[in-house]
Parts: structure tokens; sequence; C-alpha cells
């Protein structure tokens, strides 16, 4: 991104005397001049170390970022919607410890960060990770609500979770690697925060050329293949790919950290 170009005139407006007499001395009083205003703040500028934009719509995340937490609830939290539907045997398949540390990487209202929250207890933490600062702000109601005081959320970019390095056991992301504008510096960000046996879940669409529902394949960028590829050539290696009954539009892997990324992004 770069900033709006502004210019000030090479002439300037001719400068009018008002003489005035003073012990016999003579003084000059210039009429201010009219200059052009400096130019609006730019926007956020692109990390210098920023990886390629993935193809995705240049919007796909507007309307997440300005959503009401209520509103996202009504919308993620229905029956209908397949990871809803499915929740429990999602959480039972993971198998999280109590007193472990989880990052639920667009936690949207919350749905699985109040799963991930009773399932680690008062002993573990759950990062909700959004870029919307209003469902975010949702969630730390709800939990304050219903007293889930291991509950914490971060604000993250497009380029990164904002986690703590080396601060989260399991890494969760259901239905959201699709909305990442900036994938490898995201996931690079997710490897740092990962501790040394650190998981990481995905969930996502399953999208076929022909197969698919049309939403899918105008919404979600690529396969499976694709994202698995993706996510391996960031220091991750696949050990499950995990089956559930409930799953037929998603599909359900898991990561964990292998060798070094070849790129440190930012953080």
């Amino acid at each position: 991104m770069h900033q709006a170009a502004w210019s000030i005139p090479v002439w300037m407006s001719l400068v009018a005397c008002v003489s005035a007499v003073n012990d016999g001395a003579t003084k000059e009083a210039p009429v201010p001049v009219s200059r052009p205003a400096p130019p609006a703040a730019a926007p956020a500028a692109t990390p210098a170390t920023a990886s390629p934009r993935a193809d995705v719509p240049d919007d796909i995340n507007d309307g997440w970022i300005a959503r009401e937490g209520e509103a996202a609830a009504r919308t993620l939290e229905r029956d209908g919607r397949e990871v809803y539907a499915a929740r429990a045997a999602i959480m039972a398949a993971i198998g999280v410890e109590s007193g472990q540390a989880v990052a639920d990487v667009g936690s949207g209202s919350g749905l699985f960060t109040r799963l991930f929250s009773d399932a680690v207890g008062p002993t573990g933490t759950v990062y909700a990770v959004d870029i919307g600062e209003k469902m975010l702000a949702y969630i730390a109601e709800k939990a304050k609500e219903t007293g889930r005081t291991n509950i914490k959320t971060v604000l993250g970019t497009a380029y990164s979770t904002r986690l703590p390095p080396a601060s989260v056991d399991l890494v969760f992301i259901s239905d959201t690697y699709h909305h990442f504008e900036y994938p490898q510096d995201m996931m690079r960000s997710i490897r740092r925060a990962l501790r040394p046996d650190g998981r990481v879940v995905l969930i996502d669409f399953i999208r076929i050329e022909g197969t698919s529902p049309s939403w899918i394949l105008g919404h979600v960028r690529a396969g499976q293949e694709v994202f698995e590829r993706e996510i391996q050539n960031e220091g991750f290696s696949k050990t499950q790919t995990v089956e559930l009954d409930q799953l037929v539009e998603n599909y359900f892997v898991v990561f964990k950290k292998s060798a070094p990324a070849a790129v440190d992004g930012p953080s």
C-alpha cells in the first residue's frame, strides 16, 4: 500500500502590504497564504516481510470484522450448521486435557472457545483469536456472565494471531483457514505460538470441482490437498485424518510441528 501523494503549488499568493507609521518606521504585515491541507493518514502498511496474498476476494473478511457478536452467534450456533451439530464429536476426537492451553483461531461467536474452556478447566487457558473486535467483546461478555475466567481474547491481524511464543498446546482452526488472506504468515505465527509437542486441528469445507455446492466453489479458494500442502510447507507434518459420521461437508485433519519453517514472518 502507498500513501496518497499531495503537492504544494509552485506559486504563492500575492502578499498585501499594510503600512503603519510608528515612530517614523514602516512595517509590513503579510496576509496568510492558503496552503493545501495535509493528506489523511494512510491505512496500515503491509509488513515488509509479508508473504504473497492468497487468491481470496478483497472483502472476504469485511462482514466478519463488522459483525456484532449476537449476529455471529445466530449464524454460527444454529441447527443446520454441520460443525455446530458435530461439536461434541469434534471435542471428543481432539481429546483436550485439563490444564492445557488452547487457541481458537477464528473464534467467531465463541462456540468452541467455551467448549475448550470447560475441557481445560480452571488451570488451563483458552485464547479466543479473531479479527472482529465486536465478536471478541461478545466472547468476553459471555465468559464473564458464565464465570469462565480462563478465557482470554486476542485481536489478531490478517498476518498474525498475535499469540505469545510457545504459549499453546493446541491451535484449533474451524471453517476459518479459507478466510486467511496471508496463510503463510498466519501459519508461521501459529508455529511460533505452539509448544514443542503442539498440534494444529484443521476443519474446513470439502471443495471438489463439479461436486461441491456452488457457494463453496465460489467462497473457498482451494481444496483439502492445497491447504494441507500450504501448512506442511510452513513446518508442519500431518499426523491424522479424523473421520466422523457427523461431518459430510467438512474434513478434519491434525498436524504437528516438524522442521523449522523456511522464513520467519511477522510476529
